[in-house]
């Protein structure tokens, strides 16, 4: 495969542990002249700092790792990333990008010439895709063919006996969430669960899938994208949208959507995603089994590598880990709180009947008039506002 056509991309933020444990998983998997990018995106504290050592560090072990602090560092993740390969010297002559957050765990080697080889197989048969990806443990999306695949369908059902949340709303008891922030997103108990039957047994794992082949991602599914193989002119498109978000995630989806650009996932490479930020809190406590597990895996000790402060510097940690993490319930509650009132009886009927009305309104010569619009002026005399009346229609 040629090397110097492509780059991978690693978006790297605050988690300096799980950080580790992916630079040390690339040395195993990567070749040395493999070209990897480290965006860093985190804004400035305690742990953005120690993010900067451990990935400016482990880039000196070659002259093809590269750190790069975007101008738009600390926002949006869109936005750096496309900073960075728009104006970053070494992505200019590139046509592929693999784009892995900063607690992905590849498990074999040649994974990127396997994404790779993929992606041309699969552009050749279908002229144009969007993306290929690897079966990811901690995925919406992969979690459930891992259950799947594991035989582990009863037992997940023992534990989710009740229903549960989704993006979409309430899922039945037993039920799956394969999409947007989708089953194991919402439980964190989930993603410690399938870890310690994937990343906790590496040779199981890489057995289970090995002769597994290519599994289509529906265009209607919302894909997680903590591993994907593309063409850098996708990234470069998706202004084309025109959309107010900034979301790389869903900028993404909804492109692959409008525009038919068919999803992938290379079924035979087993990958481990540590967290969502929902479970880095309540998981972390799994972390020394998992640095185990890899040290074992590939005999290499350094995965056992703990970080050790001053008893100042580990309050700032953890404080910020918390301040962060309640910034992110508090997103989380509004969009639950939403999924809560959209699911409510009262809810659904008001829906049904502006539905039933805007229907019966459309359908009305257009010599009736329903609205009566009329400008008010306030008693400050400083706003003008629109006062729109719900009258009875009444014939001209």
């Amino acid at each position: 495969m040629n090397k110097t056509n492509r780059v991978v991309l690693l978006l790297a933020a605050y988690d300096f542990e799980s950080l580790h444990l992916t630079l040390e998983s690339l040395n195993h998997t990567l070749d040395y002249d493999e070209n990897v990018v480290i965006v860093l995106n985190g804004k400035r504290g305690i742990r953005s700092s120690i993010v900067e050592e451990v990935a400016r560090e482990w880039c000196q072990q070659s002259e093809n790792r590269y750190v790069v602090k975007p101008l738009n560092y600390g926002l949006d993740a869109y936005n750096s990333i496309s900073e960075v390969i728009h104006k970053f010297p070494l992505l200019q002559n590139v046509e592929f990008i693999c784009k892995i957050d900063d607690d992905l765990i590849p498990v074999k080697k040649g994974w990127v010439d396997n994404l790779h080889q993929a992606y041309l197989k699969l552009e050749k048969q279908y002229r144009e895709i969007g993306f290929v990806t690897s079966l990811i443990n901690n995925n919406a999306w992969g979690f459930k063919r891992l259950i799947d695949i594991y035989k582990k369908k009863e037992e997940y059902e023992d534990i989710m006996n009740f229903e549960s949340h989704s993006y979409d709303g309430i899922v039945n008891a037993k039920g799956i969430a394969e999409g947007r922030l989708g089953s194991v997103w919402q439980y964190p108990y989930l993603a410690k669960w399938v870890h310690t039957w994937t990343l906790y047994s590496i040779k199981d794992f890489i057995a289970k899938t090995a002769d597994l082949g290519i599994e289509e991602i529906g265009l209607d599914t919302y894909y997680s994208i903590g591993c994907i193989f593309f063409r850098k002119s996708l990234w470069s498109s998706l202004p084309l949208l025109g959309s107010d978000s900034s979301f790389d995630e869903l900028l993404i989806h909804e492109y692959c959507n409008k525009f038919n650009l068919r999803k992938f996932a290379l079924m035979n490479e087993p990958m481990g995603h540590l967290f969502y930020y929902t479970q880095r809190i309540p998981n972390r406590l799994i972390l020394p089994k998992i640095k185990a597990s890899l040290a074992n895996h590939w005999n290499d000790q350094r995965f056992n590598h703990d970080f050790h402060y001053d008893e100042t510097t580990n309050l700032e940690i953890v404080l910020e880990n918390h301040l962060f993490d309640n910034v992110n319930r508090l997103d989380t509650l509004g969009r639950e709180l939403d999924l809560v009132k959209k699911d409510s009886f009262i809810y659904r009927l008001k829906k049904r009947y502006y539905g039933f009305r805007t229907t019966v309104t459309d359908a009305l010569p257009i010599n009736y008039k329903k609205k009566q619009v009329k400008s008010h002026v306030t008693k400050k005399g400083t706003l003008t506002t629109i006062k729109v009346s719900e009258k009875k229609l009444i014939k001209k």
